[in-house]
Protein backbone atom coordinates (compact mmCIF):
# COMPACT_ATOMS: atom_id res chain seq x y z
CA UNK A 1 0.00 0.00 0.00
CA UNK A 2 1.11 3.48 -1.33
CA UNK A 3 1.18 6.13 1.56
CA UNK A 4 1.52 10.23 0.96
CA UNK A 5 1.72 11.95 4.15
CA UNK A 6 1.88 15.55 2.59
CA UNK A 7 2.93 17.82 5.11
CA UNK A 8 5.29 16.25 7.44
CA UNK A 9 6.23 18.97 9.47
CA UNK A 10 3.20 20.42 10.22
CA UNK A 11 3.00 18.57 13.72
CA UNK A 12 6.55 19.37 14.47
CA UNK A 13 9.59 18.04 13.40
CA UNK A 14 9.79 16.21 16.99
CA UNK A 15 7.01 14.30 16.82
CA UNK A 16 7.72 10.38 15.24
CA UNK A 17 5.61 9.57 12.52
CA UNK A 18 7.46 6.38 11.23
CA UNK A 19 4.34 4.32 12.64
CA UNK A 20 2.84 4.87 9.02
CA UNK A 21 5.47 2.77 7.68
CA UNK A 22 4.13 -0.44 9.51
CA UNK A 23 1.14 0.12 7.07
CA UNK A 24 3.29 0.19 3.62
CA UNK A 25 5.73 2.10 1.67
CA UNK A 26 5.69 5.96 3.01
CA UNK A 27 6.34 9.00 1.00
CA UNK A 28 6.71 11.81 2.98
CA UNK A 29 6.88 15.09 2.46
CA UNK A 30 7.58 18.32 4.53
CA UNK A 31 4.91 20.48 3.21
CA UNK A 32 2.42 20.40 0.43
CA UNK A 33 1.18 23.39 -1.62
CA UNK A 34 -1.75 23.26 -3.96
CA UNK A 35 -0.40 23.51 -7.27
CA UNK A 36 2.02 20.23 -5.46
CA UNK A 37 -0.78 17.86 -4.26
CA UNK A 38 -2.53 16.54 -7.28
CA UNK A 39 1.60 14.92 -9.03
CA UNK A 40 2.25 14.11 -4.83
CA UNK A 41 -1.29 11.86 -4.54
CA UNK A 42 -1.54 10.23 -7.86
CA UNK A 43 -0.16 6.63 -7.66
CA UNK A 44 -1.13 6.62 -3.33
CA UNK A 45 -3.84 4.30 -1.84
CA UNK A 46 -3.73 6.25 1.31
CA UNK A 47 -3.54 10.05 1.94
CA UNK A 48 -2.11 11.79 5.65
CA UNK A 49 -2.67 15.37 4.89
CA UNK A 50 -3.46 18.65 7.25
CA UNK A 51 -3.72 21.85 4.79
CA UNK A 52 -3.59 20.68 1.56
CA UNK A 53 -6.81 20.53 -0.72
CA UNK A 54 -7.89 17.22 -0.73
CA UNK A 55 -10.77 18.28 -3.81
CA UNK A 56 -11.77 17.23 -7.33
CA UNK A 57 -9.19 19.02 -8.90
CA UNK A 58 -6.09 17.11 -6.53
CA UNK A 59 -7.50 13.75 -6.39
CA UNK A 60 -9.75 13.16 -10.25
CA UNK A 61 -6.58 11.61 -11.41
CA UNK A 62 -5.67 9.47 -8.33
CA UNK A 63 -8.01 6.27 -8.88
CA UNK A 64 -6.42 4.32 -5.76
CA UNK A 65 -7.30 7.19 -2.96
CA UNK A 66 -9.20 4.83 -0.32
CA UNK A 67 -8.69 6.82 2.80
CA UNK A 68 -7.78 10.23 3.83
CA UNK A 69 -6.12 10.97 7.12
CA UNK A 70 -6.31 14.32 8.41
CA UNK A 71 -3.41 15.37 11.05
CA UNK A 72 -5.92 17.65 12.75
CA UNK A 73 -9.42 17.96 14.26
CA UNK A 74 -11.14 19.82 10.69
CA UNK A 75 -12.13 18.98 7.40
CA UNK A 76 -12.00 22.56 6.36
CA UNK A 77 -9.40 21.40 3.22
CA UNK A 78 -11.71 18.45 2.74
CA UNK A 79 -14.42 18.06 -0.19
CA UNK A 80 -16.34 15.70 1.62
CA UNK A 81 -19.20 15.56 -0.70
CA UNK A 82 -16.62 14.43 -3.83
CA UNK A 83 -15.15 12.05 -1.18
CA UNK A 84 -18.06 10.54 -0.51
CA UNK A 85 -19.01 10.13 -4.44
CA UNK A 86 -15.63 8.42 -4.69
CA UNK A 87 -15.94 6.37 -1.75
CA UNK A 88 -13.14 7.36 -0.30
CA UNK A 89 -13.13 7.70 3.99
CA UNK A 90 -12.30 10.32 5.60
CA UNK A 91 -10.88 10.32 8.97
CA UNK A 92 -9.77 13.32 11.59
CA UNK A 93 -7.95 13.28 14.89
CA UNK A 94 -11.01 13.77 17.35
CA UNK A 95 -10.63 15.91 20.35
CA UNK A 96 -6.98 16.19 19.84
CA UNK A 97 -5.97 19.26 21.64
CA UNK A 98 -9.00 19.89 24.61
CA UNK A 99 -6.63 19.17 27.11
CA UNK A 100 -4.08 21.82 25.62
CA UNK A 101 -6.60 24.50 24.61
CA UNK A 102 -8.28 24.72 28.86
CA UNK A 103 -4.02 24.54 29.96
CA UNK A 104 -3.73 27.49 27.30
CA UNK A 105 -6.74 28.88 28.73
CA UNK A 106 -5.52 28.84 32.67
CA UNK A 107 -1.83 30.30 31.32
CA UNK A 108 -4.00 32.93 29.69
CA UNK A 109 -5.77 33.65 33.06
CA UNK A 110 -2.79 33.56 35.10
CA UNK A 111 -1.02 35.73 32.37
CA UNK A 112 -3.92 38.57 33.21
CA UNK A 113 -4.02 38.03 36.63
CA UNK A 114 -0.66 38.47 37.80
CA UNK A 115 0.23 41.22 35.36
CA UNK A 116 3.02 39.24 33.18
CA UNK A 117 2.28 41.91 30.46
CA UNK A 118 3.12 44.97 32.78
CA UNK A 119 6.32 43.16 33.93
CA UNK A 120 7.77 41.54 30.74
CA UNK A 121 7.00 45.07 28.70
CA UNK A 122 8.68 46.58 32.00
CA UNK A 123 11.90 44.79 31.56
CA UNK A 124 12.12 44.63 28.19
CA UNK A 125 11.80 48.15 27.34
CA UNK A 126 14.69 48.88 30.17
CA UNK A 127 12.73 50.69 32.48
CA UNK A 128 13.37 47.77 35.19
CA UNK A 129 17.36 48.17 34.62
CA UNK A 130 16.74 52.22 34.35
CA UNK A 131 15.49 52.31 37.74
CA UNK A 132 17.00 53.35 41.10
CA UNK A 133 15.23 50.17 42.95
CA UNK A 134 14.87 46.51 42.93
CA UNK A 135 11.37 46.69 42.50
CA UNK A 136 8.38 49.13 41.31
CA UNK A 137 4.73 48.27 41.96
CA UNK A 138 3.24 51.96 41.36
CA UNK A 139 1.67 51.38 37.95
CA UNK A 140 -0.02 48.23 39.48
CA UNK A 141 -0.95 50.06 42.44
CA UNK A 142 -2.39 52.89 40.13
CA UNK A 143 -3.95 50.63 37.99
CA UNK A 144 -5.44 48.71 40.80
CA UNK A 145 -7.02 51.96 41.93
CA UNK A 146 -8.16 52.52 38.07
CA UNK A 147 -10.11 49.59 38.24
CA UNK A 148 -11.78 49.13 41.82
CA UNK A 149 -14.11 52.69 40.51
CA UNK A 150 -14.52 51.41 37.14
CA UNK A 151 -15.43 47.70 38.68
CA UNK A 152 -17.99 49.45 40.82
CA UNK A 153 -19.38 50.98 38.13
CA UNK A 154 -19.13 47.58 35.82
CA UNK A 155 -20.29 45.25 38.90
CA UNK A 156 -23.59 47.15 39.44
CA UNK A 157 -24.89 46.26 35.04
CA UNK A 158 -22.46 43.16 35.15
CA UNK A 159 -22.08 41.27 38.30
CA UNK A 160 -19.55 39.44 39.92
CA UNK A 161 -17.91 39.69 35.91
CA UNK A 162 -16.34 42.49 35.79
CA UNK A 163 -13.30 41.54 37.36
CA UNK A 164 -12.82 39.56 34.49
CA UNK A 165 -13.06 42.62 32.11
CA UNK A 166 -11.62 44.64 34.18
CA UNK A 167 -8.74 42.91 34.53
CA UNK A 168 -7.40 43.84 30.93
CA UNK A 169 -7.76 47.30 31.55
CA UNK A 170 -3.93 47.20 32.65
CA UNK A 171 -2.79 45.76 29.36
CA UNK A 172 -1.46 47.39 26.32
CA UNK A 173 -4.09 48.52 23.87
CA UNK A 174 -2.90 45.54 21.22
CA UNK A 175 -3.46 42.96 24.18
CA UNK A 176 -6.69 44.04 25.27
CA UNK A 177 -8.52 42.40 22.39
CA UNK A 178 -6.89 38.71 23.74
CA UNK A 179 -8.30 39.68 27.64
CA UNK A 180 -11.64 40.30 26.18
CA UNK A 181 -11.43 36.78 24.04
CA UNK A 182 -10.33 34.64 26.98
CA UNK A 183 -13.70 37.06 29.24
CA UNK A 184 -16.05 35.04 27.01
CA UNK A 185 -14.02 31.91 27.04
CA UNK A 186 -14.41 31.78 30.89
Amino acid sequence: MKIAVLERNSVGTDIDVTCFEDFGEVTYYRNTVAADAAEKVKDVDIIIANKAPMNEETLKDAPNVKLICEFATGFDNIDLEYCKKRRIKVANVKDYSTAAVAQHTFALALYLLEHLPHYDTYVKDGSYGAQDRFSNFDSIRTTAKRRYSVSQSLQARHGELSEWVISAEWLPRSQQLSAVKLFFIL
